[in-house]
């Protein structure tokens, strides 16, 4: 705890102030080379390298506040990836799901040294399809956990005093990421031949809590649901500056659900998100995406499409039009961790070579533990690589 204790609140502020007017954070933000890459280093990584108990992270504002101006300081000077370190902090609070299964009851588990996740001891919520009458659609004022969310976002506020842009979290776990938390995952999937219509109705069900909450989240900031600068950051500290409209969707996997199925199933509610914010900013999905490219990146009206170690790069680049980033993200243990040097310069001319002609960001993506000094020479070897690329 000793350096993270030691840090002055008021000098991190200042610092970060200072290095978010530097020329390459301002020429990555106008001009933004067409190939980037990134670490995206845990909070339980930064909690490691500061002192800093994870508990106390989502329990303390200041805490949090503190962790989240080392880790960008941390980018800065430790790792020089392609993050734009910019003025601004943000509410976090969303982890694996527990801010919007919250908004539903279920509790979160929290620990020192790693990260929230929803408690599913007592097993799904909907325990039966009768269930499902007794959700309610949350509300952004009267909920308990809002009620902590708005009294927090205020001391966030008045801690900076004007200094750094604050933004507010909003909703973006995906209608079938949800229904997994609520209903289980082995239950939902049986549903998918023993009561379709089940998992029709609830995923209509939370896209209409998603729209119904946000509309008050809008009215709350003053904000329309289509502001493209309707973002918020409260995910991580590096490049991942969330719009509201984003579709975090990790179950959303190829090799779990057939094409048909998802089309028929849980696309329907995932295009209703899409056509309230006029667009899905991000599409996140860790599963192969491979087979359901059409209707997902054809059809979601995305600015920027995840593309995991499972999902067919080529296929990607094909299925969508020229203005999608893609997101190539590789396997944290295999291709970042544990790979060779030869392997990342090979892996990365691959990338490059499958991609020559859009813009493209190359992510060593979820790394939550290990050796940092493996994910910096992994940058390092990439960042070279697409110089010498170029």
């Amino acid at each position: 705890m000793e350096i993270f204790e030691k840090v002055n609140l008021d000098e991190l502020i200042e610092k970060v102030i200072s290095i978010s007017t530097m020329e390459n954070y301002l020429d990555i933000i106008n001009k933004p080379p067409r190939v980037k890459v990134y670490a995206g280093l845990g909070r339980t990584i930064f909690a490691k390298i500061f002192g800093f108990s994870m508990v106390d992270y989502y329990m303390d504002v200041e805490t949090r506040l503190k962790a989240h101006l080392l880790s960008k300081i941390y980018i800065h000077e430790q790792l020089k990836e392609d993050t734009a370190i910019k003025p601004e902090v943000c509410y976090d609070y969303c982890s694996s799901g527990c801010f919007e299964t919250g908004l539903f009851g279920m509790k979160a588990c929290f620990a020192p040294n790693k990260e929230a996740f929803v408690d599913a001891s007592d097993g799904p919520m909907l325990k039966d399809y009768k269930d499902l009458d007794k959700l309610k659609i949350p509300d952004f004022y009267e909920h308990p956990l809002m009620q902590k969310f708005l009294k927090d976002y205020e001391k966030l506020k008045e801690l900076v005093a004007g200094r750094l842009t604050v933004t507010f979290p909003a909703w973006t776990r995906g209608t079938w990421s949800l229904a997994l938390f609520l209903r289980g995952f082995t239950e939902l999937y049986y549903d998918v031949y023993d009561n379709p219509n089940f998992i029709k109705e609830l995923l209509d069900f939370l896209a209409e809590a998603r729209i119904s909450w946000d509309k008050q989240r809008c009215d709350f900031l003053g904000k329309k649901p289509t502001d493209l600068d309707n973002w918020f950051s409260n995910n991580y500290v590096d490049y991942r500056f969330v719009h509201a409209s984003d579709q975090y969707s990790d179950e959303v996997d190829g090799n779990l659900i057939s094409r048909d199925s998802y089309k028929e199933l849980i696309f329907p509610s995932e295009k209703k998100v899409a056509d309230y914010y006029g667009r899905t900013f991000y599409y996140h999905s860790c599963g192969n995406l491979t087979k359901l490219l059409d209707p997902l990146a054809t059809q979601l009206n995305l600015s920027i499409l995840h593309v995991s170690s499972w999902t067919d790069l080529k296929k990607a680049r094909e299925m969508t039009n020229e203005n999608i980033i893609l997101q190539k993200v590789m396997h944290p243990e295999d291709e970042v961790m544990h790979a060779t040097p030869e392997k990342i310069r090979s892996q990365t001319r691959q990338i490059l070579e499958t991609v020559p002609d859009r813009k493209l960001w190359i992510c060593a993506d979820a790394i939550y533990s290990g050796d940092v000094e493996k994910v910096k020479q992994w940058l390092s070897i990439v960042k070279e690589t697409v110089a010498e690329y170029s």
